[in-house]
């Protein structure tokens, strides 16, 4: 769980507040796991 907000905010400031690229990010998570 951890490793994944970690994942999480790397990605926000990478995006910088993008939703779309967080989202498929998130489900990209979602299908691996």
């Amino acid at each position: 769980m951890k490793g994944q907000q970690t994942a999480l905010k790397k990605s926000n400031n990478i995006n910088h507040g993008t939703i779309s690229p967080s989202l498929s990010f998130l489900f990209t998570l979602g299908s691996l796991l």
